[in-house]
């Protein structure tokens, strides 16, 4: 897909890239679930972020905000044909083509296994008091 041979295997959070969203950054309502994962990535495009953990470039994207199904339809089927998945943060089903056009409340893609490491570590929204420490680049 142009993005050369890197091809992440993180097998946990803690030596994962993860690419998360550009605005929920700046707001800092991503922040608190930072700690413990190796490196985040700020990047402002939710569908360029999927093509990023489909091509392997980053091992997982997570947003805690409603996608816009127009933004993240392409990313989940490029997902999907290389084994990797996409969930959303409540559990249900990932439906397009709906009424409303946005997947609330939010969602976490990549491999399985880290995928279902976030999915413990966001088990309810706000987050719980913990201290972040994160490495991010920009």
């Amino acid at each position: 897909w142009g993005m050369g041979n890197t091809h992440r295997h993180a097998s946990s959070l803690a030596d994962a890239v993860v690419s998360v969203s550009r605005a929920e950054i700046e707001k800092g309502s991503i922040l608190p679930y930072l700690g413990g994962i190796g490196r985040a990535k700020s990047i402002g495009s939710s569908a360029y972020r999927l093509l990023r953990v489909a091509a392997g470039r980053d091992d997982l994207t997570f947003s805690l905000q409603p996608e816009s199904e127009c933004d993240i339809c392409g990313g989940r089927g490029l997902l999907l044909s290389t084994g990797k998945t996409y969930q959303r943060l409540d559990g249900e089903p990932c439906f397009l083509n709906q009424r409303n056009p946005f997947i609330p409340p939010g969602t976490v893609a990549g491999s399985e296994p880290l995928v279902n490491e976030m999915l413990a570590r966001l088990p309810c929204l706000p987050p719980p008091e913990i201290e972040a420490t994160y490495a991010l680049e920009f």
